[in-house]
């Protein structure tokens, strides 16, 4: 993810680490970060709160904006 430039940088991700849980999902360089279980993801900050409360044994939904496409990604650990 790209560091919080402002109060409200959404969440965009930069890089995708070789074999990583984010890859094996179909996360991409360049994806928008709108959604993690339906709820908005305003900023870097916020969604690292949201997925601190997620077991890390727990599989969960992220929406992302890809170009002008919408992808439903569900990621699984």
């Amino acid at each position: 993810l790209i560091p919080d430039v402002l109060s409200k940088t959404p969440p965009f991700i930069d890089q995708v680490r070789e074999d990583s849980v984010a890859q094996r999902a179909g996360m991409q360089t360049n994806d928008l970060i709108l959604l993690l279980n339906d709820q908005r993801a305003d900023s870097r900050k916020s969604l690292e709160k949201m997925l601190a409360t997620i077991n890390r044994a727990d599989s969960f939904y992220v929406l992302v904006q890809r170009g002008q496409e919408l992808i439903r990604i569900h990621v699984r650990p």
